[in-house]
């Protein structure tokens, strides 16, 4: 490896060479981490769910790097969002029928593309697609979770696609889409801000 970098180092300085490159810096997903743009990088969705130390299971972060335009409750920087109380609901199966009913309301053409049932704490997981004019279609995840008193919802509304200015790679925003689907969407189920000790404006902002 070291003979192979020094010969490509050799190769870079002299003038006409061929035939010889130079290793290429890989991240832990296997992308070129030199040449590779905010937009490259942005096209490598995270869905699902990760499974913590503990053996529970989260929504994932949003990768605000690459793509900005999304709003999860796992995230730690302007782009959380807090979870919701499902006020009103006996069950986590019945708080998802809802909330099933409550998103392909939004667009008839909204559909679910992934689902998983008995994870603990009963909880019930869903990813959708949903139409964007601007990213021609978002995808948002939720997870349902028992509680001792109502059950909780964590979600992740995320854009498809970041459109991104050249050359300065400057992304556009989508005018807070995905922040403002996920509150139509607990306004018109009538669910709670499940704030507790969060400090952060995002917390009350919604």
């Amino acid at each position: 490896m070291q003979r192979a970098a020094s010969a490509a180092l050799a190769c870079l300085m002299a003038t006409g060479c061929q035939g010889v490159h130079p290793p290429l810096a890989l991240g832990s997903d296997g992308m070129d981490t030199v040449n590779s743009t905010p937009y490259t990088r942005g096209m490598n969705l995270e869905y699902g769910l990760v499974k913590n130390s503990d053996g529970m299971y989260a929504i994932r972060k949003c990768n605000g790097a690459a793509q900005p335009n999304c709003v999860s409750t796992s995230s730690t920087t302007r782009l959380y969002a807090p979870p919701f109380t499902a006020t009103n609901t006996d069950t986590v199966a019945q708080a998802m029928e809802e909330f099933d009913t409550a998103i392909k309301s939004i667009d008839p053409g909204v559909s679910l593309v992934d689902s998983e049932d008995n994870l603990p704490l009963g909880g019930m997981y869903r990813r959708y697609s949903v139409p964007s004019p601007l990213s021609e279609v978002d995808y948002v995840e939720v997870l349902i979770t028992a509680s001792e008193t109502e059950p909780t919802v964590f979600y992740k509304s995320q854009a498809s696609k970041t459109t991104y200015i050249w050359p300065i790679q400057q992304p556009i925003g989508d005018f807070d889409a995905q922040k403002k689907r996920m509150a139509r969407l607990r306004q018109s189920l009538g669910w709670k801000l499940l704030v507790g000790d969060c400090d952060l404006i995002e917390c009350y902002d919604y």
